[in-house]
């Protein structure tokens, strides 16, 4: 950890390299998560501009021990990773680094206590919907996808995560564009939890553009998205207000 935070290129490298190699191991993903040097050695070089394969390595060895549930607390509590994750995820050059930012974060917004929390941490949520108007690396679109899905299952989070800024837009896009695919299911059950909540029903409605292309989706997919698309809209019928335009 030390050589990470004070070498020079190379040598910063191949101390990644060797931490990265470290955490794919089952047992060792919580030994190294209990070291705070390592995780936030990881989270300094993921922000580094001079050195892109390392951080590619950092933020591999942050997806790995993100895959262990008992990781969570140290990942999250540490200051400033998130914030480097976002960060990743709007600069860097390779598909692999934004793919493993994604799976970070989708991985840390799975538990029902971690969704707010996620959520409200600043830059997440515009690094998420960066990658899905922006990127190309449909793996990591995917990801972004499925972390936004699990956040959008969160009680807290489905009034502000509906009215969050070109959120409904962005995802209304992807059904559109991603036809067939594993985002646009993820995208979709996105609109399913927000129909879930008594409060977005009629606003979900009103927005005018969110029920045609959950009609449109019910009629031309064969897809689980076509079930999660039905599925918000029942759940939208269940207001008396939204009757007349449904």
């Amino acid at each position: 950890a030390h050589v990470a935070l004070q070498a020079k290129h190379k040598t910063r490298l191949h101390a990644c390299i060797a931490i990265m190699n470290l955490s794919s191991g089952t047992a060792n993903k919580i030994l190294i998560c209990a070291c705070p040097a390592v995780l936030h050695a990881m989270r300094h070089v993921m922000v580094q501009i001079d050195c892109p394969e390392a951080s590619l390595k950092a933020t591999t060895c942050i997806k790995n021990l993100s895959n262990a549930d008992v990781n969570d607390n140290a990942l999250l509590e540490t200051t400033g990773l998130l914030q480097a994750l976002a960060h990743v995820a709007r600069t860097a050059p390779t598909a692999a680094a934004v793919t493993n930012v994604c799976l970070a974060i989708m991985n840390l917004s799975i538990a029902k206590t971690n969704k707010h929390l996620v959520f409200l941490t600043p830059g997440i949520m515009d690094a998420l919907l960066y990658v899905l108007q922006e990127s190309q690396y449909s793996e990591a679109r995917v990801k972004a996808c499925s972390a936004l899905s699990n956040l959008a299952i969160g009680y807290d989070n489905k009034i502000p995560m509906f009215c969050y800024p070109h959120f409904c837009e962005t995802i209304l896009r992807v059904i559109l564009t991603d036809t067939g695919g594993e985002a646009r299911t993820k995208a979709s059950s996105i609109l399913w939890s927000f129909a879930a909540e008594r409060q977005n029903q009629i606003p979900v409605v009103q927005r005018g553009d969110v029920v045609p292309v959950l009609v449109q989706v019910a009629t031309e997919d064969s897809s689980e998205a076509r079930f999660k698309c039905v599925a918000a809209l029942t759940l939208l019928a269940e207001s008396l207000e939204n009757a007349e335009s449904l």
